[in-house]
């Protein structure tokens, strides 16, 4: 496993969201997106705040920073709000991911106090 290996596997886990984004969240009623379910995290809407923030604990871990923080309880349809969170993390992961080098594939992250 090199660094341009995981950039490419990070560029489709990037086009996959984004996917799933527009082929299948925003096409959602707004009531849908908001549903509860007893699945996994709930609602669609908290099941896409819960990938934003997995991939946003990661890569800060690894950046040695905190992590944003995740988007409040949605007084109305927040979707807009959410995507545009989404990509400040995608282009937090990008960042990082354009200056990994094979070297720190083995290195351990900082640990954030």
């Amino acid at each position: 496993m090199n660094a341009d290996a995981f950039r490419h596997f990070y560029d489709y886990h990037f086009a996959e969201n984004r996917k799933l984004w527009d082929g299948y969240v925003t096409p959602l009623s707004y009531e849908q997106f908001i549903k509860p379910s007893t699945y996994s995290h709930g609602s669609v809407r908290d099941r896409i705040v819960h990938l934003m923030g997995a991939d946003d604990l990661w890569f800060s871990e690894l950046r040695g920073v905190r992590p944003s923080e995740p988007p409040p309880p949605a007084d109305g349809d927040d979707r807009k709000a959410l995507r545009t969170h989404w990509d400040g993390i995608e282009q937090n992961m990008r960042a990082y991911l354009s200056g990994l080098q094979d070297r720190m594939l083995f290195a351990k992250p900082i640990k954030v106090p």
